[in-house]
Formats: C-alpha cells, sequence, structure tokens
C-alpha cells in the first residue's frame, strides 16, 4: 500500500468549498462563513462562534487517491442553564456524487456562554484522526463538514495527491436562520440547502447562521464581494422572534441590504423567501425565549401597536410587497412564500415549536429544489444521484 501524503497546509485553503473565507491557526486552519475581517464587527462571541460553524462546508478535490485521512478538532457550543443534547458532529464523504462514508466525532473542544452571548470558558480537545478507505480511483471527492460544530483542520493524508476540485456548478449564495443552518439536522448532507443544491447539482455556499439573521451589513458585503450565480435571502423569524427590528425599520433594512448585494451583483437573480410557519409568532410579535423545557415561548413587549410590530403574517405580506416594488421596477428579483415549503400540514415535524426536524429539512430541501428548477431561479443542473434524496 503506498504511503500517505500529506497535503501542505498552505494549499489547503485551494481545496475549499462553501466558505467565504478562513483563518490560520498555530495549529491548522479554520474554515469560516464571513470575512475574517467581519468578526471584529460582530457584537459578541455567540455570534462570531456561530458564523465558525461548518454548514454547508466542505472540501472539494479531485485525486486518485484510494485512502483518505483528515486530523481534525471541532469545537460545540454551550450555553449555561441550557441542557441541549450531544449528538455527534459528522462528516460525510461524497464519491462522484454518491454518498460512500460517514465518520462521526465524539470528543469535542467546548466554548461555553452565559446568557447574553460573552464566552465565560474554553475546554480544548485532542485532534481526531477520520480514514475514509475504499475511495473509486479517479473521482470527485467531497468532503462535508459537521453543521453543530465548528471545526479546526490539522491535517489532510492520502495516498495519491489531490487537487482542487474541476466539477464546479453555478455557484447558489444563502443566507438565513438556523432553520437554514439546520443544527438538528443528523448528516451535514441533509441539512435542506444541501439536499436542494445536490438535488440541483449547484454550488452551495451556506450562510444560515442560528440566531443571527438579522440583516447585518457585513453579511451583504460579504455577499456582495463572492462570486455567485443566484442568490437567496430566507429571512425574517430571527427578526421577528427577537423582536429587533420594528415595520419602520424593517423595510429600510431588507432595502439597504439587497442594495448592497446588488452593488456587487447588478444582474443576478436573487429569491426573497419568507418564514416558514411557527405557530406561536403568526399572529403576533416576539421577543421568543427558550422554556427551559427544551421548547420556546412568546413573551412580547406590552403595549406594542399592531402597525409597527412585527408577526410572520405581517412579515410575510410586507416581503411579498418589497419584492413587487423591486420588481415592477426591473430588477431581477422574486419572491418565495416560506409557507411553501413547510407550512400547518408540516406542524407534525416542528418538535419544538421553531425548528424543523431532520425529516422536516429533507422535505424542506426537496420542496425547494423543485421550486428553484421549476422557476428557473437553478441556471442549469445535471443529473440527480440516487443518493441524494
Amino acid at each position: 500500500m503506498p504511503a500517505l501524503i500529506d497535503v501542505p497546509i498552505e494549499q489547503i485553503d485551494r481545496l475549499w468549498r462553501g466558505t467565504l473565507g478562513s483563518a490560520t491557526t498555530p495549529t491548522g486552519i479554520e474554515p469560516l462563513r464571513a470575512a475574517e475581517h467581519a468578526f471584529s464587527q460582530m457584537t459578541e462571541p455567540f455570534t462570531r462562534e456561530v458564523f465558525r460553524m461548518t454548514s454547508g462546508v466542505r472540501l472539494a478535490v479531485t485525486t486518485e487517491a484510494t485512502v483518505l485521512e483528515v486530523d481534525v478538532v471541532a469545537s460545540r457550543m454551550r450555553v449555561e442553564g441550557v441542557d441541549a443534547p450531544a449528538a455527534p458532529a459528522v462528516f460525510d464523504l461524497v464519491a462522484g456524487g454518491r454518498d460512500h462514508a460517514s465518520a462521526a466525532v465524539e470528543t469535542f473542544a467546548y466554548r461555553t456562554f452565559d446568557a447574553v452571548g460573552e464566552l465565560v470558558e474554553e475546554v480544548a480537545a485532542a485532534p481526531v484522526t477520520l480514514r475514509f478507505d475504499g475511495l473509486p480511483p479517479r473521482t470527485e471527492l467531497e468532503l462535508w463538514f459537521p453543521a453543530n460544530a465548528a471545526v479546526e483542520l490539522r491535517a489532510i493524508r492520502a495516498d495519491a495527491p489531490v487537487h482542487p476540485s474541476e466539477d464546479i456548478g453555478p455557484r447558489w449564495v444563502h443566507y438565513g436562520s438556523s432553520i437554514s443552518h439546520c443544527v438538528e439536522a443528523e448528516r451535514p448532507t441533509q441539512t435542506w440547502p444541501a439536499v436542494a443544491a445536490r438535488l440541483a447539482g449547484v454550488d452551495l455556499v451556506n450562510v444560515g447562521v442560528a440566531g443571527n439573521c438579522h440583516l447585518d451589513p457585513f453579511v451583504a458585503r460579504a455577499i456582495r464581494d463572492a462570486p455567485a450565480t443566484c442568490i437567496s435571502l430566507k429571512v425574517g423569524i430571527n427578526i421577528a422572534g427577537g423582536d429587533t427590528l420594528k415595520y419602520r425599520t424593517f423595510v429600510p433594512a431588507v432595502h439597504g441590504f439587497l442594495d448592497t448585494v446588488r452593488d456587487g451583483h447588478p444582474q443576478t437573480p436573487i429569491l426573497v423567501i419568507s418564514p416558514i410557519v411557527c405557530p406561536m409568532l403568526e399572529a403576533q410579535p416576539g421577543p421568543v425565549v427558550p422554556d427551559g423545557d427544551g421548547g420556546y415561548v412568546v413573551r412580547p413587549a406590552a403595549g406594542q401597536p399592531g402597525e409597527i410590530a412585527l408577526s410572520l403574517v405581517r412579515m410575510r405580506a410586507v416581503l411579498e410587497e418589497i419584492v413587487a416594488r423591486r420588481a415592477a421596477a426591473g430588477e431581477n428579483i422574486h419572491y418565495l412564500d416560506g409557507l411553501r415549503l413547510f407550512g400547518e400540514p408540516d406542524l407534525a415535524d416542528l418538535p419544538d415549536g421553531v425548528h424543523p426536524s431532520p425529516a422536516g429539512y429533507i422535505r424542506i430541501g426537496e420542496r425547494f429544489a423543485d421550486a428553484a428548477l421549476e422557476s428557473g431561479f437553478f441556471s442549469s443542473h445535471r443529473a440527480v444521484p440516487e443518493s441524494a434524496t
């Protein structure tokens, strides 16, 4: 058996897909879903941690190797007073478009945050080696990183040289909340954006950031500067759930975000997606807070006038109106009602009242791929691999 060859760390940046940046550490490299300089504009360590998590991130290589090894340190978040299940961090290897193998990391570094998002404790961990054998020769490989962890890559080894993948489809950049981040998905290829991207044969960049889809200008600038064939923005649930914007500020914030994106993508199709169903927010504004028992409850501020507060019903109407006005002015922009992706008939797969179940995420991905392909939002697609569903 040939000896394994180390990939020089300085070459790894050419192998990433699904990132908007990376950071070199003293011991390796971290893929990032925001430009490195944007982290200085984030309000607290909790937000920075969410943008470090690797939903949609993967290594994409062309190689004749039959063995691939990676050394990784996976880091998990803890919040004081919240007892979250300790699910493994799964890595999925896709070979030639088909599922080949999965490997789980169950030993983690931890960062613990307090209720206002400040870092209170860090616990280190030793790297874990993941080995994938029996790779088909002369193939394209994608190693999908977990949605529910941040990852530092320490080393890559293979029994033949690896090169950046040449199999590049149309590039889809998607921005959204935890419902696009999909921490609850069982595997990284089963987040709904990953399901949709694989079905449509597009190259995904998933800027789904749990609790942090607030139309931040640094995200708009990152999307402006990123190559993109098509762009989607699934916005609203974090704003309604956090009660962070009222009608007066929400409308110009959406326009401002879109204007910034348009500075870099004047003709690129943009799809604005409104929130999926969330019964507790349909008719009243947030904020939504944990109930201490694994679910959520709404505790709205007293005396909010209906015209300035944003329930989801109101927010969907506002988003549709914004898109209609811009489209009427000639912009290549479109609207998709989130209830088409996940509505009242799907409530059995909304276990905490906010986030879909793993099966729910897969259903959203399938529905989105169908809608996007039917409308022409994804400008081209390839044959669907059987394993994608």
